[in-house]
């Protein structure tokens, strides 16, 4: 989940490489500013919602931060737009985060599917053509 999540908000030079090369326990400020700062004006300019900074200082707590995905045991796993759970495999993360970072349904086409029941327990990879474009071109 970390690689999405800072591919949208790592923008400046050097803050990526940056962000790889520290310890994960020395980042989650500077991430944290990072993320409620570009969120605010994703959401700012996708949605009417009354305070932005709120609303992305929101999404960043529950689905950026902490480092480690939190689970409560015993109880099923979910990455969901209720919160985080840990996740299961069919969980649809990238739409579930895009929705939550643009607060307007997002959604790349993609049916998540549990994985076999054998080994390599592995699905077979989608094909570009299974893949409804998010924002049509036309």
């Amino acid at each position: 989940m970390q690689c999405l999540t800072t591919s949208i908000h790592l923008r400046k030079p050097g803050e990526f490489d940056a962000f790889n090369s520290a310890h994960p326990f020395d980042w989650t400020a500077h991430e944290r500013e990072h993320a409620v700062e570009y969120l605010t004006k994703v959401v700012a300019t996708t949605s009417a919602i009354a305070d932005p900074q709120t609303y992305a200082e929101l999404v960043t707590d529950t689905y950026f931060i902490p480092v480690a995905m939190p689970y409560q045991v015993g109880t099923p796993a979910a990455f969901s737009m209720g919160g985080v759970n840990s996740r299961s495999l069919s969980d649809n993360v990238y739409d579930i985060l895009m929705t939550r970072v643009t607060n307007r349904p997002i959604s790349a086409g993609i049916d998540p599917q549990l994985p076999p029941k054998a080994f390599p327990y592995v699905n077979a990879p989608h094909r570009r053509s299974d893949i409804s474009p998010v924002i049509s071109r036309s």
